[in-house]
């Protein structure tokens, strides 16, 4: 069966080829690929929605590069250590952590 092997050993192309003008509609369709590859290299970049407008819980949670003018909304940013105060002052402290710690293992 070794010796049979060969005639059934084709690439796709090669059986694709046998077809009277394959070979055509081959380099018609990866060249229609490849000027699409090429034109979409030139278009604009994709502009991120302003989701807070839609979502307004989503306010403040942007960190944008500040281009859009107003989708900068995080002006205030905090310190760890502001944090753990603003954390502390709201009750939450090492045997909480460790109670929500063991809770979410189980």
């Amino acid at each position: 069966m070794a010796g049979s092997s060969d005639s059934h050993d084709w690439s796709t192309f090669q059986k694709s080829s046998i077809i009277p003008g394959a070979g055509v509609m081959l380099v018609c369709g990866l060249s229609t690929e490849a000027l699409i590859f090429f034109l979409s290299a030139f278009e604009p970049p994709h502009v991120e929605p302003d989701w807070s407008l839609v979502y307004p819980e989503l306010a403040g949670m942007y960190h944008g590069d500040g281009d859009m003018g107003s989708m900068e909304l995080i002006k205030d940013k905090k310190t760890p250590t502001e944090e753990l105060i603003i954390a502390s002052d709201a009750g939450v402290d090492q045997k909480l952590m460790e109670s929500l710690d063991r809770d979410l293992k189980n």
